[in-house]
């Protein structure tokens, strides 16, 4: 078993919060993003330089730092449980959002602030003033 998986295992499902280009991420221990990839950074020999790039990138709102390979990530979709994982960073704007009456987790805060970035839909579906929606295109098995 590798030294990362180990380490990972170590420290299961704990969110840990790291302070990269003055900016705070989430360090997600035991988690995966579900998130879009708009490119892989080069010449990026760490986490804190990848951070930065995530930082100058306004559709950035994380980033996936494995083996020096820094991917950044756009239009978050959900955080799943992967025990085996712990080279994920997130944004964490939950100071700066306003969650009504919602009733959310910790994870459900981090998803939904970094969705709704600037009180806007997320990227890619419509706004029609009184809610947001996305076409989805569903197939059927037979």
């Amino acid at each position: 078993m590798s030294e990362i998986v180990k380490i990972c295992l170590l420290i299961i499902f704990n969110l840990s919060y790291s302070t990269f280009a003055t900016t705070n991420f989430v360090h997600l221990i035991g988690y995966d993003i579900l998130a879009e990839p708009p490119t892989t950074s080069s010449g990026v020999t760490d986490e804190d330089g990848c951070a930065e790039q995530c930082v100058t990138n306004t559709e950035c709102i994380g980033f996936d730092y494995l083996n020096s390979d820094c991917t950044l990530l756009i239009n978050v979709r959900n955080i799943v449980t992967n025990i085996s994982a712990c080279n994920f960073y997130i944004f964490d704007r939950t100071a700066d959002t306003n969650f009504g009456d919602l009733d959310l987790t910790e994870t459900d805060k981090l998803v939904y602030s970094n969705a709704y970035l600037n009180n806007s839909c997320p990227q890619g579906s419509t706004d029609d003033i009184t809610q947001c929606s996305i076409a989805v295109t569903v197939k059927k098995g037979i």
